[in-house]
């Protein structure tokens, strides 16, 4: 029933980006639809719709419906508004509606309609809610009975998934884990076997696909469902969304940065003899050692087919190709220097109390093994957005630098006890690794400290006293709080390196308070 009304309207501050702001809830907690459709030449319907958490804001609805001069109001349990499907922003990692519904029986009127292209999203600032779907929107719908076409214009702003780094990291982590699943399939028929997996070797019988599943996919999807991190799918779609002048969808490309590090997780694991890893048993503890080989390895080369670059122009797939190779054999010269270890290193450091070589050592193992795959992903999103050089060269180093920092951090983190880790306390300490905190250490202790610290390192059996007196000389030299250190200077120079050479954009912002927190971060 059409009814007078009094429409009360609420605003929102707009600030300047800041990288504390993201911790605010701001405009984090109130939403709001807004869509005027044209139904027939002189026919216009105007929906509005919004609410909050707070008690001020309670949920209403309210539509306009104009034929001629003649206006009807309807609110809340007149209207039916319901939305359908979603995609994310890569630029702010927000989810919107495909589709829209609406139903105003009073007026024997139902519609549903969607924007004519996804990306039409208007990005904000932190305090004004980071960003709102904008832009056209077209579809079809029944009034008095008759078909009509529906146009025109909607506004669409949600409450915010995230007001810190790790919900913003718990984000992408989801549409990281759903994209993979995808991508991934426990159920894949024949025809996407050949077309993903055995290609033009396809024999016409003896390969059921879901053997190929069971074996290929099934081991590894163990790991995805427990969700990672994610943090190199946020860096690339950040790359991206700072390069591009439109909205970029990384979906795809996030199959090539995560599979490849799914797979270099499981043959981590089995070359480490570890036994947990995303709070769960590694994949060989669940399948065996040959199965997690073999299904490790695969990702390395369902990554890129996954992701399609055979699809990208020639010059654009011939580019990433070879950087791909170039990461993954430069990962492999990396695992392999740190299965060697740093041993043949420690005596002279221990004579001398020099641990430059030491500390050199590692950042080679560190920036081979996990710094050139996130320069990899900054040169990719380059490549794909067509950045210039210059360009180029400052993001690829940014991400070299940032993971660097990361693995120096993760070392650190070893000595935290922390169950959020997913992984057991210590465990680099308890199997005798030099890693980077006792690199520092070295360079701080004393003659007699050094050679204690080696010889408590080399036993082979750690009991709780030994491994106490280990992270006793370790914190005696502040070696945790000098890795996170060491980290931020590395972090920070790399950022004022590359900052000069990207527009300022919500994308970058993000960029900004994610550097903030890696070397902050727990776990």
């Amino acid at each position: 029933m059409a009814k007078k009304c009094k429409w009360k309207e609420s605003g929102a501050t707009i600030d300047f980006f800041s990288s504390d702001a993201l911790s605010g809830n701001h405009g984090n907690a109130f939403f709001w639809s807004h869509f005027s459709l044209r139904l027939s030449p002189t026919c216009a319907l105007s929906v509005y719709r919004r609410g909050g958490e707070s008690v001020l804001m309670e949920e209403e609805t309210i539509a306009f419906l104009s034929e001629g001069e003649q206006t009807l109001c309807f609110m809340n349990s007149d209207i039916e508004v319901a939305f359908d499907n979603s995609w994310m922003s890569f630029a702010t990692f927000i989810s919107y509606p495909s589709v829209c519904l609406v139903n105003i029986r009073a007026a024997d009127l139902s519609c549903s309609f969607n924007p004519s292209f996804n990306g039409q999203e208007f990005v904000t600032s932190f305090d004004a809610g980071f960003g709102m779907l904008m832009g056209s929107v077209k579809g079809t719908g029944m009034w008095r009975g008759e078909h009509i076409a529906v146009k025109g214009f909607g506004e669409y702003k949600c409450p915010i998934p995230y007001n810190n780094v790790e919900g913003l990291l718990r984000t992408v982590s989801k549409v990281t884990k759903k994209t993979l699943c995808e991508l991934y399939p426990l159920d894949a028929d024949a025809a996407w076997i050949t077309a993903n997996v055995t290609g033009q070797y396809t024999l016409p019988r003896g390969t059921p696909p879901e053997k190929v599943c069971e074996t290929l996919f099934k081991p590894v999807r163990c790991l995805i469902e427990r969700n990672g991190k994610a943090w190199r799918s946020l860096v690339l779609a950040l790359c991206c969304n700072m390069l591009s002048s439109q909205h970029f969808d990384c979906t795809r490309y996030i199959a090539m940065t995560e599979l490849l590090h799914l797979g270099s997780l499981v043959i981590d694991d089995i070359q480490d003899n570890s036994t947990v890893r995303r709070r769960g048993p590694c994949v060989h503890v669940e399948v065996g050692v040959p199965a997690a080989i073999n299904a490790g390895t695969a990702c390395y080369f369902m990554g890129p087919q996954l992701a399609r670059i055979h699809e990208l122009n020639a010059e654009k797939s011939s580019r990433i190709y070879q950087l791909y190779f170039d990461v993954l054999r430069t990962g492999h010269a990396g695992q392999g220097l740190d299965l060697h270890g740093v041993d043949y290193l420690m005596p002279e450091a221990v004579r001398t109390g020099n641990s430059i070589p030491l500390k050199e050592a590692l950042q080679a193992i560190h920036m081979y093994k996990t710094g050139a795959a996130a320069g990899g992903v900054c040169r990719i999103a380059c490549t794909l957005c067509d950045a210039n050089d210059e360009v180029t060269l400052a993001l690829e180093r940014f991400g070299t630098r940032l993971g660097l920092a990361f693995q120096i951090v993760d070392d650190a983190l070893d000595l935290c006890n922390s169950a959020a880790k997913g992984k057991d306390f210590a465990e680099d300490i308890k199997s005798g690794k030099i890693t980077y905190p006792v690199a520092i250490a070295m360079g701080h202790l004393g003659s007699e400290q050094r050679e204690r610290l080696w010889i408590l390192l080399h036993t082979e059996v750690k009991d709780d006293n030994t491994l106490k007196c280990i992270i006793d000389l370790l914190s005696h030299t502040n070696a945790v709080a000098k890795c996170f250190e060491e980290s931020r200077l590395l972090v920070k120079d790399a950022w004022d390196s590359v900052s000069p050479h990207l527009s300022e954009s919500f994308p970058k912002a993000l960029m900004r308070v994610f550097c903030d927190y890696l070397t902050e971060r727990t776990y």
